[in-house]
Order: structure tokens, then C-alpha cells, then sequence
């Protein structure tokens, strides 16, 4: 995933491990306010998701549009994901924070 990002991959930059409030973002672009997220089998619990929900949720107030992915479909996805992207980001660059 990163290496479709980096580098204005997808027409804008991205940063890795971001600090957004008391969360990091796996990825996030601050200029469409997006962050995309690669959960991986921790993420099934209840307790984890529960967690997520909230980090979600707080994130969302703050401006930022969450997407979310399970790690099976960056890894055999193939372009899936990437496509999503940048859907989200045409989506966003109309709006105005």
C-alpha cells in the first residue's frame, strides 16, 4: 500500500504513521483530510473493533474521512484498494473544512 502512496502515488501526498490527536493513522493526506486504515486479524474481536469505533468516531468530528481495509485485501487485492483511494479523494476535494 505504501508504495502506491508515497510519492504522490495517487496525486497527493500521504504520510505513514501519522500523529492525529491521541491516534496515528496508518496513512493519512492532510490535504483531503483522509485516512485509510489496513486492519489485520486483531481487528476482529469485539473489544478491538469497539476501540476502532471510537478512534473512528473521534477522528470523523475532527474532519477526516476514515477508510478502512482488511490485510487481505491490500495484499491480494490487487488494485482494489487503490482505486478506493482515489475515489475518496476526488469525492473530497470539492469540500471545504
Amino acid at each position: 500500500m505504501w508504495q502506491a502512496l508515497r510519492n504522490h502515488g495517487i496525486g497527493v501526498p500521504f504520510r505513514r504513521q501519522m500523529p492525529i490527536g491521541p491516534y496515528f493513522a496508518d496513512f493519512a493526506c492532510p490535504s483531503a483530510r483522509l485516512i485509510v486504515e489496513i486492519d489485520g486479524r486483531t481487528h476482529k474481536n469485539p473489544e478491538a473493533q469497539a476501540k476502532d469505533l471510537a478512534r473512528q468516531t473521534w477522528l470523523e468530528k475532527q474532519g477526516w474521512m476514515v477508510i478502512r481495509f482488511e490485510d487481505d485485501q491490500v495484499i491480494g487485492g490487487g488494485q482494489l484498494a487503490v482505486d478506493t483511494i482515489g475515489a475518496a479523494i476526488r469525492a473530497r476535494k470539492n469540500h471545504s473544512w
